[in-house]
């Protein structure tokens, strides 16, 4: 499946800060992210290791999860176990201090 290209958006700790916006969203892919060469940052000796980093890409929708039109996808960096039992077409809220950083990535239904 084509979709259109996604902007990459940097995941920040919220460190007491507030977002400006908070964004619908649904899980439209999880792929693991790059381990580097030979697999270097899977090494047990590599704290990066324990993270287990995927890139996990949004489509942007209303607040009843149609897609926005013109369609918009973001793609961010986490934690695999930080999404916990979340899967691709799950929706999610992304909280965000400007266009490209993000400060929360949580379920709908779960407190700020």
């Amino acid at each position: 499946m084509q979709h259109d290209p996604a902007e990459i958006v940097e995941l920040q700790a919220r460190q007491g800060r507030a977002a400006s916006a908070v964004l619908n969203s649904k899980i439209f892919m999880i792929e693991p992210a790059n381990t580097g060469l030979f697999g270097i940052l899977k090494s047990p000796s590599i704290n990066a290791a324990a993270s287990d980093p995927v890139w996990v890409t949004f489509v942007l929708t209303d607040a009843l999860g149609a897609p926005l039109q013109p369609r918009r996808h973001v793609k961010i960096k986490l934690i695999k176990s930080g999404l916990g039992t979340q899967r691709e077409g799950d929706a999610m809220l992304l909280d965000m201090i400007d266009d490209k950083t993000c400060i929360g990535v949580r379920t709908v239904n779960a407190a700020k």
